[in-house]
């Protein structure tokens, strides 16, 4: 695998983690989460109705 396609491994989410953190500030990480989990959920349902015959 290229190393551009790489996912980032162990110590690398921490960093990743803290960025983010010190981005969005620690208070609004719950309303991230969340809001990401709705588009998700969102995403699945409306890509299984489109896979669906009919």
């Amino acid at each position: 695998m290229p190393a551009l396609l790489a996912l980032p491994e162990g110590g690398e989410w921490i960093v990743i983690l803290v960025i983010v953190v010190l981005v969005f500030g620690a208070n609004k990480l719950p309303d991230l989460t969340r809001n990401a989990a709705k588009a998700m959920v969102e995403f699945k349902k409306d890509h299984q109705q489109d896979r669906r015959p009919g």
